[in-house]
């Protein structure tokens, strides 16, 4: 499929078909970290949808960040500078449909056949606790692949029930998501974040998308790995991506809508 994050401005997300009454979407990129003015283009799109989501699910952001690729482009530098305002708590990130995440062995240095990378399984999640930063945080790492934003049921930052609903996904992960490891790796984090793709989300049940996303409302993932921006909801997205200002690209209700970043038409090709 062909690269739909332009430089001109105009990102395409595609349904993707899900179980039961979720809702996905994605637009695939060559690759993270994205060129700057792709860069901004998904982040005008993330914003506009954030804005959306608020409005019409009642929804308030949390930030989670993939620490694998947060060294490309000097994202790593970005969170270091900023680690203190944003909070930093650490846990685990994994492909939840993968295999069984494990400590490298030496038996896995010794079969690589030479120039294939070696899988390693040891991917630290970071959580920005300081909620008024999610967003924030997001834009300035927007465009790395680095990113998972949760949406949980919320007024805004400073509801009470954004933490509450943080602190339930957490335990929910660690009754749920922990047990994927293998037999005693990786056990004591205080929380997992599954790293979500396209094919992962087809090929799941309604129950394995429930038992992934806990109490979040909607996820929007840029995935290093599968190299698309995906958004799943637990909701009927169309009208959210209405109100967000995105277009209908068909008439058919799970058709294809269309981003257009206003702000950077002038002198786009």
């Amino acid at each position: 499929m062909s690269n739909r994050l332009h430089a001109a401005a105009e990102i395409i997300l595609e349904p993707i078909k899900t179980e039961s009454s979720w809702h996905a979407y994605r637009t695939p990129v060559k690759g993270y970290p994205l060129p700057t003015e792709a860069r901004s283009s998904l982040a005008a799109l993330v914003d506009v949808l954030n804005d959306a989501i608020s409005q019409t699910l009642r929804a308030a952001p949390t930030l989670w960040i993939d620490s694998q690729p947060l060294h490309h482009d000097g994202g790593s530098k970005i969170f270091s500078v900023h680690s203190r305002l944003w909070s930093s708590k650490m846990g685990f990130c994994f492909d939840p449909v993968g295999e069984p995440p494990r400590k490298i062995r030496l038996s896995d240095l010794m079969d690589v056949d030479y120039g294939t990378p070696l899988k390693i399984h040891d991917r630290t999640a970071i959580h920005v606790t300081a909620f008024a930063q999610s967003m924030p945080a997001y834009r300035l790492l927007a465009g790395r692949g680095v990113s998972v934003l949760l949406y949980f049921a919320a007024l805004g930052p400073d509801d009470p029930l954004l933490e509450a609903a943080v602190k339930q996904f957490m335990q929910h992960t660690r009754d749920h998501l922990r047990p994927l490891m293998s037999p005693g790796e990786f056990q004591n984090y205080p929380f997992y974040v599954p790293l979500l793709s396209t094919s992962s989300i087809a090929s799941a049940t309604a129950q394995q998308l429930a038992m992934w996303m806990g109490d979040a409302m909607v996820s929007i993932h840029e995935s290093f790995d599968a190299k698309e921006l995906l958004v799943l909801s637990r909701h009927s997205f169309n009208p959210t991506l209405q109100t967000a200002g995105l277009q209908r690209m068909s008439v058919a209700d799970a058709g294809p809508w269309a981003f257009r970043n206003h702000s950077d038409q002038e002198g786009a090709p």
